[in-house]
């Protein structure tokens, strides 16, 4: 008689979920962005090392390069983005933006408090 073997289904990640590679942090982050001509006040609702999601009624288009000022933990800093997507439909309005440059120090900062964020609300 043969052995059966069973073999796990995999369940594949969709495309999303193969996107995100870093921690994301739920929270409610003032944030200044910068476009060349104006600033614009918004608030950062989710954070991780790669980017953030500002929610507000924010008229950039996908693929803008922009500046934002935020504070993580007292620690002021001035990162560089670009518009990855717009949320306009329902729900939330706001852009998800990607880092294109942080100063490693700033990025270690934020990887630290994603981090310390996430370890403190699962207790």
């Amino acid at each position: 008689m043969r052995a059966i073997s069973v073999v796990p289904r995999l369940t594949l990640p969709t495309p999303r979920q193969k996107r995100r590679t870093a921690q994301r942090l739920e929270l409610a982050l003032p944030v200044e962005i910068f476009d060349g001509q104006g600033i614009a006040f918004a608030t950062a609702t989710n954070l991780s090392s790669g980017g953030m999601f500002v929610a507000g009624d924010l008229d950039y288009g996908i693929g803008t390069q922009l500046h934002v000022r935020m504070s993580v933990a007292a620690r002021s800093m001035v990162v560089a983005v670009e518009v990855r997507w717009v949320k306009s439909d329902g729900g939330a309005r706001g852009l998800g933006l990607r880092f294109v440059r942080v100063k490693q120090p700033d990025l270690e900062h934020i990887l630290e408090f994603v981090h310390e964020q996430r370890r403190v609300r699962a207790l």
